[in-house]
């Protein structure tokens, strides 16, 4: 799970950058994306190598879920008078994102629980 973070985390950086540049630099929202990115990005890398994996991957979900939350209070508002543009696009994808990440992390969650790791 922590390389899906990082995954998850460099897709939403990736998207805020080519959105950021893509659009001529004009607003600075459209680097939200990243402001959730590269925290996933060191909480994925922090599970990977640090001692509380389990405490980083929740907390990772749970700013995953924030992320999915986040861009629908902007989608849901203007589906009476949807305009597609970059921003409709990049929340779209930054929700899209962040969903299938939080999908990933509940599923991981849920073998870890069925499944505890072997003790000795």
């Amino acid at each position: 799970m922590p390389r899906n973070t990082i995954i998850a985390g460099a897709a939403l950086t990736v998207l805020a950058l080519s959105t950021y540049f893509g659009t001529g630099m004009s607003s600075i929202t459209a680097l939200i994306p990243a402001f959730f990115g590269v925290p996933l990005i060191l909480l994925g890398w922090l599970a990977q190598h640090g001692q509380r994996r389990k405490t980083m991957m929740h907390i990772a979900v749970a700013l995953g879920a924030l992320g999915f939350i986040a861009p629908l209070s902007r989608i849901i508002p203007s589906l009476g008078s949807f305009e597609l543009n970059a921003a409709t696009g990049a929340n779209i994808a930054m929700a899209l994102i962040c969903g299938i990440y939080v999908a990933l992390g509940v599923r991981s969650f849920i073998e870890a629980r069925r499944n505890p790791p072997a003790t000795t």
